[in-house]
């Protein structure tokens, strides 16, 4: 090996940094020309909107069993806040801002881990493999909280790999985390990960008391920061994570399954997802790399290490919980955070294999990462041309005619109710019932009469939005079809119809006039 080169290149010039952090935000920018937007970015939406309003940290929307606005209960609190500081921007530019400047801040933390003597080959391996990273560009598609979960743990771990040796940068460490466990509660599976790396670390180098103080300043950390959320969650729900989720029939085979065929998806990504687990395990295991002493330079990668246990940990703490309670499917959302430490790892293994070789030399390498990246790019910028999705406007489009129906015929003084109508609450001056949350109830013939009775006084109207009247007794209420929805073959099987909810002691003669049903604009 020459050492004399491999020096030359220890650092990262700054000629290489900054282009890598704007080519791989500009590679982005392609997943991020649209904002789609789900039901927990709606949520997310309202409750940036109820902190630009001042209403606190509950949206817009109202909860079944309380009739409140209901609190941030299943998600943390950083997304919110940081959308709700850009939404003078708007909420699509807000978000679209936000997720770039999250993917700056990962290229340039993911970039710093270089290990020495690696320099640009490491940056722009590690750049390739950042854009190659599906699940990154599944998460930048969408207004979600990923994004910027995934910049503070790639803050949290280069502090980690570039040396916290001292009480104060291991108490950053901690805050770091912490802010991402506030932005999602999936990263505190990283925790067991970087606590046993300064166990390792000190059975390793000695001194077990000094390490000890710097894994207890990076508990301080995390627990300053997460401590006062947790203790509002135990008071309103008698959870540190909010409400519990329901318990999960599926055992911890299937979930390995549903995660492993994610992890690989199809036949263009698999190969990389096999590489990127394959450089996590070979690093972490001595025996392999044992019979490579020679010629790789293992003190140089041994840096990396805190990466590797960093996603052991996190994959580990996600079929764990997905044996036990009800989640989301583990998709390339749940996935995402694992790239912050399958990345670099990958990308230094890499590079040192390669430079050994004698077949890749240093304008091969740079064709076929150019080919590949452009490969990979060309699919969501093709779909972007000819199908754009923009934010709000495509959300009314989906969901049409129904947004026009309620901004010309609904006041503030009104109530909505019915099925998935957090689809139309951003459009809504009236309050919306948030009913489908399994977590907060249905309106159903048992619930949606009391609930009428006991918070109807407070509105003028309840217009009630579904495919069927709603199940209501008629000795008590009347309903009173007034519109009828031309919608898409979807959203017919959602809504089709509005109705009325009339109470009885309510209702007058004069009300008669108004029955016939109205046709939506």
């Amino acid at each position: 090996m020459n050492v004399s080169a491999a020096r030359e290149r220890g650092g990262i010039p700054a000629r290489a940094f900054w282009p890598g952090v704007f080519g791989v935000t500009a590679a982005f920018s392609l997943f991020c020309l649209g904002v789609e937007y789900t039901p927990d970015s709606l949520h997310y939406l309202s409750v940036a909107r109820g902190l630009v309003s001042g209403s606190g940290l509950s949206g817009t929307l109202l909860a079944v069993d309380t009739a409140m606005p209901r609190p941030l209960d299943l998600w943390p609190p950083l997304f919110p806040m940081a959308w709700a500081a850009l939404l003078w921007l708007g909420p699509d530019a807000a978000v679209i801002t936000l997720h770039l400047l999250c993917f700056a801040v990962l290229a340039a933390a993911l970039f710093s881990m270089a290990p020495e003597g690696q320099g640009a080959r490491y940056l722009w391996t590690c750049a390739v493999l950042i854009v190659l990273y599906r699940p990154f560009g599944h998460v930048a598609a969408a207004a979600w909280s990923e994004p910027l979960c995934v910049a503070l743990l790639a803050l949290a771990l280069a502090r980690e790999v570039r040396g916290a040796d001292s009480v104060g940068r291991s108490f950053l460490v901690g805050v770091l985390l912490g802010l991402a466990v506030l932005t999602r509660y999936a990263a505190l599976f990283v925790l067991p990960g970087l606590l046993w790396w300064r166990f390792v670390r000190a059975r390793e180098a000695g001194g077990p008391r000094r390490h000890a103080v710097q894994a207890l300043a990076l508990g301080a950390g995390l627990g300053l920061v997460v401590a006062p959320w947790f203790v509002r969650n135990v008071a309103l729900f008698g959870r540190a994570l909010g409400p519990p989720r329901a318990p999960r029939g599926a055992g911890l085979v299937s979930s390995l399954l549903s995660g492993v065929d994610t992890l690989l998806g199809e036949a263009s990504f698999g190969a990389f997802g096999v590489l990127c687990v394959a450089a996590t395990v070979w690093l972490l295991m001595r025996a392999p790399r044992g019979a490579w002493s020679e010629d790789l330079p293992d003190a140089a990668l041994e840096r990396l290490r805190p990466a590797a246990l960093m996603a052991v940990s996190y994959v580990a703490g996600l079929f764990w919980t997905a044996t036990r309670t009800q989640m989301d499917t583990l998709d390339g959302r749940l996935l995402a955070p694992l790239g912050v430490g399958l990345v670099p790892v990958t990308a230094a293994v890499l590079v040192s294999l390669v430079e050994r070789s004698r077949l890749m030399s240093a304008p091969v390498l740079v064709t076929t990462g150019v080919v590949v990246v452009a490969g990979h790019l060309w699919a969501p910028l093709h779909a972007r041309v000819r199908q754009p999705r923009q934010g709000f406007n495509h959300l009314r489009e989906r969901i049409a005619p129904l947004p026009a129906w309620v901004e010309a015929h609904v006041t503030e003084r009104d109530l909505l109710l019915g099925p998935q109508l957090w689809w139309v609450h951003p459009f809504s001056r009236a309050p919306v019932v948030a009913d489908g949350y399994p977590e907060r109830g249905f309106l159903t013939r048992q619930t949606l009469g009391p609930y009428l009775r006991q918070h109807g006084p407070a509105y003028e109207r309840f217009f009630w939005v579904d495919t069927r009247p709603p199940p209501v007794d008629a000795a008590a209420f009347e309903a009173v079809e007034v519109a009828r929805l031309g919608t898409n073959a979807y959203w017919s099987t959602v809504w089709n119809a509005v109705w009325e909810i009339r109470p009885v002691d309510r209702a007058s003669p004069a009300d008669g006039a108004g029955r016939e049903a109205a046709p939506a604009p």
